[in-house]
């Protein structure tokens, strides 16, 4: 039988690795448990976040649309990298479609309901998808040389999406 040397105080040398193998597990199951949380696909209920935590709103026309958007190169995925050619595609490999509905769900949830210049299919089946009220405000193309008449009808156009 193999004695068990004492070490400070009263611990063995088994009570420590035992002790240590515990700490181990538990830290183990810790970060998974938070893993797999993050991982989560959020829920269809948004979850509630005080009015006072959330974004206020303005009004443009008939349109409440709150004071933070979301868009731009966020949702176009088009980078501003000079000669860093490799940052659009390592940004487009991270922020696909899953992750953008995401971020539009938690946006949501804080009270952002506007959706800026690009986008308009992906907050499409965002609101299909989680029952949301996302709005857009695309972008217009105005040239120089471009008649009104062209320039109100890419408007209706761009209306008829839903913006």
């Amino acid at each position: 039988m193999v004695k068990s040397r004492k070490l400070k105080g009263n611990t063995t040398r088994r009570d420590f690795i035992n002790g240590s193998l515990l700490a181990v597990a538990g830290t183990t199951t810790f970060f998974a448990s938070i893993k797999s949380a993050k991982s989560a696909e959020p829920q269809n209920n948004p979850e509630v976040v005080p009015e006072d935590q959330k974004v206020p709103c303005g009004t443009l026309g008939k349109a409440k649309i709150s004071r933070l958007m979301v868009g731009g190169n966020l949702v176009s995925g088009y980078m501003h990298c000079r000669d860093l050619k490799y940052v659009g595609a390592l940004f487009r490999a991270y922020v696909n479609e899953e992750k953008l509905l995401q971020t539009f769900h938690i946006a949501e949830q804080y009270g952002v309901n506007t959706v800026f210049e690009t986008g308009a299919e992906y907050v499409r089946k965002y609101n299909e998808r989680f029952n949301g009220k996302m709005q857009f405000i695309p972008h217009i193309e105005v040239e120089e040389g471009k008649s009104d008449s062209a320039l109100k009808e890419h408007i209706k156009q761009q209306a008829s999406t839903g913006a």
